[in-house]
């Protein structure tokens, strides 16, 4: 068996057989110092005894419930759920009411706007004697539907001078996006001094 100098720690080898009776007087090699040195055997299953109580009794300790820490655990569990849940709703419910919102707006649609947007394209102008004949599309190259105001028909007089001018209602009043319309007109007893004409969209009278 080993025994310890509780001196110095110096541990020594011994049979077993030098402390059967109860121990005995020994002196440690090491560092001179003398003890009683009770029998090992004797001390260590006292030892065991009580190391052995001391673990049931720990054992015990561990299977009581705290009682304190469950409740404050099963209590912050129930407020965390209930935070989740309630935020979850907040966000359902903020998603839902943007949803109608638009779905509203794609329904009711924007104001339409009425000659924004739209275009003369591919404007023809004949001349024969005093008859002028014009003919062209009218292209709406928004991305919305818009609102065809009359066509304002211009004779322009030399130096740029506005003279006499026409108004044309449209055959159609809406334009899809991209979609064109086409127009023609033909102006009878034109002065000779009219070179040219102008084409513009009567907004001002649209919007009255």
């Amino acid at each position: 068996m080993i025994i310890t100098c509780p001196e110095c720690d110096t541990r020594f080898v011994v049979p077993s057989t030098v402390f059967k009776d109860g121990g005995r007087k020994v002196s440690c090699a090491a560092c001179k110092h003398q003890w009683f040195q009770e029998d090992p055997s004797k001390q260590n299953a006292a030892d065991e005894e009580i190391s052995m109580d001391d673990i049931v009794r720990e054992g015990a300790k561990k299977e009581e419930p705290q009682k304190g820490a469950g409740d404050n655990s099963r209590f912050l569990t129930v407020i965390l759920s209930d935070f989740k849940q309630g935020a979850l709703v907040i966000i359902t419910a903020f998603i839902v009411v943007v949803a109608v919102y638009f779905a509203f707006q794609k329904m009711m649609g924007s104001p339409l706007l009425v000659g924004q947007g739209l275009a003369f394209d591919e404007v023809i102008i004949e001349r024969d004697g005093n008859s002028i004949t014009a003919s062209g599309t009218i292209v709406n190259a928004m991305s919305d539907q818009r609102g065809v105001p009359n066509i304002i028909v211009t004779q322009m007089m030399a130096d740029n001078i506005a003279g006499d001018s026409m108004i044309i209602e449209p055959e159609k009043e809406v334009l899809e996006s991209g979609e064109t319309l086409t127009f023609s007109i033909t102006i009878d007893d034109v002065d000779p001094s009219v070179p040219n004409i102008k084409f513009g969209f009567d907004i001002d009278d649209q919007g009255d």
